[in-house]
């Protein structure tokens, strides 16, 4: 995903608290599974941001430990720090914490 310095600063926020408050998160059926699986790959933080606070419960915010951290990538127009990130989205399950990488 890519992101500026203060979505990343964000970003991190909201995974943080994701993780220290599991309990809070809800399951999704396997109906909404199937239709989050497709949105997520084009799933923006903006995106995720404008849904209501329970959709926002729905969903993952998880990081690929294979890829490198944040890279600065450039400043944008505004004169705002662009990064590459491995952040991503994913609907929630529990067995996301049984991966293995």
């Amino acid at each position: 995903m890519i992101l500026t310095k203060k979505e990343l600063e964000l970003i991190r926020k909201l995974r943080e608290e994701k993780s220290k408050h599991r309990d809070k998160l809800i399951e999704p059926s396997a109906e909404e599974s199937k239709l989050m699986q497709i949105i997520r790959k084009n799933m923006t933080l903006a995106d995720y941001l404008a849904l209501p606070e329970e959709e926002q419960r729905k969903w993952y915010i998880n990081c690929d430990p294979r890829l490198r951290p944040p890279v600065y990538w450039y400043t944008n127009d505004n004169g705002e720090e662009i990064y590459m990130t491995s952040f991503y989205f994913e609907p929630w399950t529990p067995e996301i914490l049984n991966r293995v990488y």
